[in-house]
């Protein structure tokens, strides 16, 4: 079992800011960090070449998509670097409530 090292940039950290200010419950960058982020973590460390490529022939570039019951579903980007880190990139947070979204909002189903 391969276990890489990550880590977060300056950019991952500014989308982390602003997703805690969306977030649906409060949610502390202390609270992130414990709960959130550990996870992330994690399955890049580990679970780095089960993750889906979002560019196709572009094997240092991953995805993992997930949810949190504070942030709601989330995209987290992460490149490998020359030197074998993984660095988390950014972070997409989903804002709409699909309970309350207007039909058109919906994604459509396949």
């Amino acid at each position: 079992m391969t276990i890489r090292d990550v880590r977060p940039t300056h950019d991952f950290y500014r989308d982390v800011d602003q997703a805690l200010l969306l977030a649906a419950q409060p949610l502390s960058g202390a609270d992130f960090g414990l709960y959130v982020l550990a996870g992330i973590l994690r399955r890049f460390a580990l679970e780095w070449d089960e993750l889906p490529m979002p560019i196709p022939g572009r094997p240092e570039y991953r995805v993992l998509v997930g949810f949190s019951g504070y942030l709601g579903a989330y995209a987290v980007e992460g490149q490998i670097s020359v030197e074998g880190v993984i660095e988390l990139t950014g972070l997409t947070v989903d804002t709409i409530d699909l309970t309350e979204a207007d039909d058109d909002e919906l994604p459509e189903g396949d």
